[in-house]
């Protein structure tokens, strides 16, 4: 029996949970807004900064996280430095 066959659902979710979490807190990438399409009135966000930790924005994007939104939730009480 394979290793990934043996864990379970939840330890999956956990396992996800905390990947996205550590790409996310030790990520300095900003997210930019392209122009959209026009048609359906959408817009993606756009990872810019160093290549890797984009890549690793990029990776959540692609397997359905809302990168843009877990930056705003976990930035909001932060103190803002000018």
């Amino acid at each position: 029996m394979r290793i990934a066959d043996r864990i379970s659902s939840e330890h999956n979710d956990n396992l996800k949970g905390f990947i996205r979490e550590a790409i996310i807190a030790n990520s300095d990438v900003r997210m930019e807004v392209d122009e959209g399409d026009s048609e359906t009135h959408t817009a993606n966000y756009i990872a810019k900064g160093q290549g890797l930790e984009c890549a690793m924005i990029n990776f959540l994007t692609q397997n359905g996280e809302d990168v843009y939104n877990n930056f705003k939730t976990q930035n909001a009480d932060q103190d803002k430095i000018f």
